[in-house]
């Protein structure tokens, strides 16, 4: 049945009709509950996934992701939720989304990036360098160049150069060539 919903993705000729049958044949083979509840969960993500590659307004997707999140609370869909509300300029959406795949799962750095741009955006600047500081002590280059730029410019904190030039500094000895031409 899972790759049957695989299959009726609308992208390979299927529907989302054909994909809500076979959730329906689910519940009628007397499969377990919880089987059953994968299959839909696994329904909704397919359905917000081609939402969200195909079209620019991401609403649908994001509420195909919150039924999949309904039915199985994992950090997956509040994940894409965030992305696909960065897509939108959601910033409330993304702070939101972000804070409940943060509690289910800090280690995702993309997570903590994109909170930390949604609290900027909303100029909640303190809570931006905590979350880009987290992402970037997970790995995520992007925040770290991120807080050089808050540093080094004063975005919503003291000017401090030399902080920002230490980011730079570490950005560029992982690779980072942008940061090196900064330098």
């Amino acid at each position: 049945r899972y790759e049957a919903i695989l299959a009726h993705v609308p992208q390979w000729g299927g529907s989302f009709e054909a994909m809500d049958r076979i959730v329906a044949g689910a519940r009628l083979a007397n499969l377990s509950a919880a089987r059953v509840r994968y299959l839909e969960y696994e329904a909704e993500m397919r359905k917000a996934r081609y939402w969200h590659a195909s079209s620019e307004d991401k609403t649908n997707a994001i509420a195909h992701y919150r039924q999949a999140a309904a039915l199985c609370p994992a950090s997956q869909p509040w994940s894409a939720i965030g992305v696909a509300a960065t897509r939108m300029k959601d910033w409330r959406t993304v702070l939101d989304a972000t804070t409940q795949a943060l509690s289910m799962n800090p280690k995702t750095s993309k997570d903590w990036q994109r909170r930390g741009w949604a609290h900027q955006e909303l100029g909640q600047m303190d809570a931006a360098v905590r979350d880009y500081q987290a992402a970037a002590d997970l790995g995520d280059m992007w925040s770290l160049k991120a807080l050089a730029d808050v540093y080094m410019f004063g975005r919503g904190v003291a000017k401090d150069l030399q902080r920002a030039k230490t980011l730079l500094e570490f950005a560029a000895a992982r690779g980072d060539s942008n940061s090196r031409d900064l330098l």
